[in-house]
């Protein structure tokens, strides 16, 4: 996985306590699945400054899987 670049996005009061959204672009190689952790900085006190339940995570984990088309992922019987 190759970041490409980024982007921040002023987007004052979109969520009470934030001022920004940052965009990452990533190019992916290969067959596989990719993890990208997406955590907020500055991490808030609670979860509720950025629109989270009560003792939520702030921190995420992104699973991509790449190079597998959708047909292939089949849905359990």
């Amino acid at each position: 996985m190759e970041q490409l670049g980024r982007q921040t996005l002023r987007s004052p009061n979109r969520i009470s306590g934030t001022s920004r959204v940052d965009v990452f672009e990533y190019q992916v190689h290969g067959v596989g699945v990719a993890a990208i952790c997406l955590r907020p900085d500055p991490a808030p006190r609670d979860p509720r400054e950025i629109g989270l339940p009560p003792r939520s995570p702030v921190d995420y984990v992104l699973t991509l899987l790449v190079g597998v088309p959708q047909a292939e992922l089949g849905l359990a019987p």
